[in-house]
């Protein structure tokens, strides 16, 4: 997604005007559960890649998703909005 996806025009107009981007890796061993049950909180999986919008006010799930397209991506960002 970091190498194709988030760099699409039509990604980047969505994502960077409208939303704030926080990532929580899961590629290491340190804190590995920890991350896992904060991964399992949020997503409700530990599926990799799986995205998820929060509103911030409300905390409220406004999309959430597996890998997709830098297009699905885009439209997925713009659904969340509306």
């Amino acid at each position: 997604m970091e190498k194709f996806t988030f760099p699409s025009a039509a990604v980047a107009a969505e994502l960077v005007p409208n939303f704030v981007e926080a990532r929580l890796h899961t590629d290491g061993r340190v804190n590995i559960d920890r991350i896992q049950g904060l991964q399992r909180d949020l997503a409700g999986t530990v599926a990799n890649p799986y995205y998820v919008v929060v509103d911030p006010a409300t905390g409220e799930r406004l999309g959430e998703g597996p890998y997709m397209s830098a297009q699905k991506f885009a439209q997925f960002l713009q659904d969340a909005r509306s």
